[in-house]
């Protein structure tokens, strides 16, 4: 039985399991207890559904959906149907519930809980639930069914494909010698069409007629035993033109039926090549020697008759040094030789019966030990073997550096410290790393060959970074690098994230390498924020200077103002009375005092003061008051008499004077240069 067949019969099997159970749905009305059972024991997923939700689910179907019966009662119940196959669901259910005869159990996808896709077959029939209608729905998951129905396609896809474009001409017999499939290549080495073939013509049609019977017993034979006959084996071919065709037959038969595939080579031209060359020595010689392989000819006792030059080259020794001399296990390291020496005399029992091509280890003239792949086989009616050697010791150095190349390229793809990931060109993630374990949230296991990078991002980002993931595989150097996106991981948190993506030489797939940055964002984020705020305090100072530099200029125009009042002021109203007091019978130390007075009002009213007093700000009140008295042209004495302290005292002032002038050790009179100050 073919597999198809079996998949064809589990779902008759499966449609009359839900008939079943429509059946016992009329029953479950007669009796709760009984209705509870089934409902939690069935293999089948049993629902209820009233007002569009789940009011009752049993135990299956909580596990076909990946939700607890306690999340899917009050759920809608077309949340977990597919969205491309909504409307589909939607028309065959109402199909169904009108008791329309022509609808059968049908098929239609879910999203489970956790987002994957299972394949489930429906029935529905209307109930009375609770006093109310409603709706029971029966449904089986077939996902493996419908998985294996989708390998057995591809399978049948696969062997027709084969069918057709092997060289070889091929045909499919039945057990009562009827050909049901023949290529396109049998059709031409026949010269009759495939319609002229198919399900009308024996195998027996193309047999000449001294072979039938042979072939004929092989044929019945084969189908009680298949290694009981031979496989392959020659016989006369009959074209359509009555052409007769020397013709090697290849013959199986197929796995669990009655059925073989036979393929057919045409020898005919062989079959000539081979009587020149049995009648030209030297056209067999010129093919065994040309030939890029090198072959040797080898007898049953294992010595070596015959060399060609290639095989001379690889083992280093001349053909005169092999010919009849050297048996084949010289050039066979040891141990390889006994398991070599069984094939040997097994192949001369039944050539079939040892393995036609085989790896050994190879030892030249000089110790060098090569691998090498060995191809044999008889040489029809004789007990002498034809060997031919490729040197495969490149290419076994090649796939072993390729397997540490490989192994260097896990280690570092593991170790590299970056998220990392290979995508495919369906967007599919093939390979990652721990790093990308950590950053997504989920194992390896979850992701590899499983999903999509897509699920891993803002909604916002998709549209750009599927454009770019597109573009790449059209033309890389159009499509961005090195780009931001978010990222969303599996328990939900944020982060921002920085790809590399490169292609793949020679392949679709990309790989990517994911660096979080969400902590040096949001660094950067409060750093612009902190600019924001020191620019904004930055105006405000600017603001508050030039409201100060406003107020500086009014406070000076204020002082100008007011020294110019505090001048009019004292010239209009003390300096008149000190004129009088002057005129006055003063003694003489009364009108010192008035001349003190009226020259120390001048000096405060005079810019000397003001220039005294800012740019010698650590002068003392009596200092400036000295100074004062020199810029006048007082003497020390006068000036001791008037402030009435000892000249030493007035001395020593002049001195601090001085001092704090800067006019130490410098021939400055200090009258002269108070007087410059005024």
């Amino acid at each position: 039985m073919s597999e198809n067949s079996i998949h064809e019969e589990h779902i008759a099997n499966l449609t009359d399991m839900i008939h079943h159970y429509q059946s016992v749905e009329m029953s479950l009305r007669e009796s709760r207890d009984i209705y509870t059972t089934i409902l939690q024991r069935s293999f089948a997923a049993i629902y209820v559904v009233q007002d569009g939700k789940f009011c009752n689910v049993n135990i299956k179907a909580a596990a076909n959906s990946g939700y607890s019966t306690e999340e899917l009662i009050g759920m809608n119940a077309d949340s977990l149907v597919h969205p491309e196959d909504k409307p589909d669901v939607l028309c065959r259910a109402r199909a169904m519930l009108r008791g329309d005869s022509t609808t059968a159990p049908y098929a239609f996808r879910i999203l489970t809980k956790h987002g994957d896709i299972r394949w489930i077959m429906e029935t529905v029939s209307v109930i009375t639930y609770e006093g109310r209608p409603a709706i029971l729905g029966n449904s089986i998951d077939i996902t493996e069914h419908r998985l294996a129905i989708e390998r057995l396609r591809d399978s049948e896809i696969l062997y027709r494909t084969i069918f057709e474009t092997t060289l070889a001409a091929t045909i499919i017999i039945e057990e009562d010698t009827t050909i049901s499939l023949v290529n396109s290549e049998f059709s031409k080495m026949s010269g009759y069409s495939r319609e002229e073939w198919e399900g009308k013509k024996s195998w027996m049609e193309f047999v000449v007629s001294e072979d039938r019977e042979r072939m004929l017993s092989y044929h019945h034979l084969r189908r009680l035993n298949r290694k009981a006959p031979p496989q392959d084996y020659e016989f006369g071919f009959i074209d359509s033109w009555g052409h007769i065709r020397n013709v090697i037959l290849m013959v199986d038969m197929i796995p669990q039926t009655k059925k073989s595939v036979a393929s057919f080579i045409d020898i005919t031209d062989h079959k000539k090549a081979v009587a020149l060359l049995e009648e030209s020595g030297n056209l067999y010689r010129t093919i065994f020697e040309t030939t890029l392989a090198a072959t040797i000819i080898i007898e049953e006792d294992t010595t070596i008759s015959l060399v060609n030059s290639e095989f001379s080259k690889m083992s280093g020794y001349s053909r005169e040094e092999w010919e009849g001399k050297k048996s084949w296990t010289e050039f066979v390291i040891p141990e390889d030789r006994e398991r070599m020496r069984i094939y040997h005399h097994l192949r001369r029992v039944n050539c079939n019966a040892a393995p036609h091509n085989y790896e050994f280890g190879f030892i030249d003239n000089h110790g060098r030990i090569r691998n090498v792949i060995l191809m044999v086989d008889m040489i029809p009616q004789t007990s002498k073997s034809v060997a031919s050697f490729a040197d495969i010791t490149e290419h076994k150095l090649a796939v072993s550096r390729l397997q540490e190349s490989e192994n260097l390229y896990r280690t570092i793809f593991e170790n590299t410290g970056t998220a990392t990931m290979i995508v495919e060109e369906d967007m599919t993630i093939s390979l990652a790393n721990t790093e990308f374990e950590t950053l997504s949230g989920a194992p390896k296991e979850y992701w590899e060959n499983k999903r999509k990078w897509t699920e891993l991002f803002s909604q916002k980002d998709l549209q750009k970074m599927i454009h770019y993931h597109q573009q790449r595989r059209i033309d890389p150097e159009t499509s961005s690098q090195n780009y931001q996106c978010a990222l969303i991981d599996k328990q939900g948190n944020k982060k921002v994230v920085l790809l590399a993506v490169a292609m793949i030489p020679g392949s679709k797939k990309s790989v990517i390498s994911l660096t979080d940055i969400t902590e040096q964002k949001r660094v950067e984020m409060a750093l612009q924020k902190r600019e924001q705020e020191v620019q904004k305090k930055s105006r405000n100072l600017e603001e508050m200077n030039s409201a100060l530099k406003v107020l500086l200029k009014q406070r000076e125009t204020d002082k100008l103002e007011l020294e110019e009042n505090v001048l009019t002021n004292v010239k209009d109203l003390i300096l008149p009375y000190l004129v009088k007091l002057k005129a006055s019978h003063l003694n003489l130390r009364d009108a010192a005092f008035v001349n003190i007075l009226e020259a120390n009002l001048m000096n405060i009213t005079s810019p000397f003061f003001h220039s005294l007093s800012s740019n010698y700000i650590n002068l003392t009140p009596k200092e400036i008051q000295v100074a004062n008295l020199i810029k006048d042209g007082k003497t020390t004495k006068e000036i001791a008499d008037i402030i009435g302290v000892c000249q030493g005292a007035i001395s020593l002032h002049r001195d601090h004077i001085r001092k704090k002038m800067g006019l130490n050790n410098k021939k400055i009179n200090l009258n002269t240069y108070l007087t410059s100050l005024a």
